[in-house]
């Protein structure tokens, strides 16, 4: 019996140490950084100690929470629509889908890159909802249109197997570029399982 139960332990420490990543005993965790990927995601996704983590089905995020400076990453992996989908027609489908959400979308820049060792883009925009075309009475009240607020993001994506992963980072102009060295790293920590 005592057999039974030891072979049955060292399986089971196997499969943990095979499987996901836990957030805070990962040994191939980057120096000061964390896995938040769950389990059953075939990634590793590290973000730092101090970033709050969020998993879900199929995607993983994590944010920055100081003060009004909610950044945030996550990862999804996405079905891929069809046979042969590559990274410029599966985006050509999502910026039309998340434009449609917000009253202004500009894409700033695409460039190659890579995500877990496979080649994809990277897509730089921002995005809008609401107008700037609000009032404020004197007593600090906003009237008319809603206030804008403005949203910097980082899309890289790539094509793997029948699914097309991509990373997003978002943040607001006035903190996008001070995490820029963070989303460097989580990309180039990314790793596929």
């Amino acid at each position: 019996m005592k057999r039974i139960v030891s072979v049955v332990a060292l399986f089971l420490c196997l499969a943990m140490m095979l499987g996901g990543c836990n957030a805070n005993q990962d040994p191939n965790a980057p120096e000061g950084y964390k896995c938040v990927s769950a389990e059953e995601a075939d990634y590793f996704l590290y973000v730092p100690n101090e970033w709050i983590e969020g998993i879900g089905n199929l995607s993983t995020s994590a944010y920055y929470s100081r003060g009004a400076d909610a950044t945030s990453i996550s990862v999804t992996a996405f079905g891929a629509k069809l046979a042969g989908e590559t990274v410029d027609t599966w985006w050509e489908s999502y910026k039309e889908e998340f434009s449609a959400e917000f009253d202004k979308f500009e894409v700033v820049s695409t460039e190659d890159a890579q995500l877990g060792g496979i080649d994809g883009k990277k897509f730089t925009f921002t995005a809008t909802k609401g107008t700037s075309e609000a009032e404020t009475t004197a007593e600090g009240e906003t009237t008319g249109e809603k206030v804008a607020k403005q949203y910097n993001f980082v899309c890289v994506a790539v094509v793997k197997d029948t699914y097309v992963y991509y990373l997003l980072y978002t943040s607001t102009p006035q903190y996008y570029e001070s995490h820029l060295d963070t989303l460097s790293n989580v990309v180039s920590y990314f790793k596929f399982k």
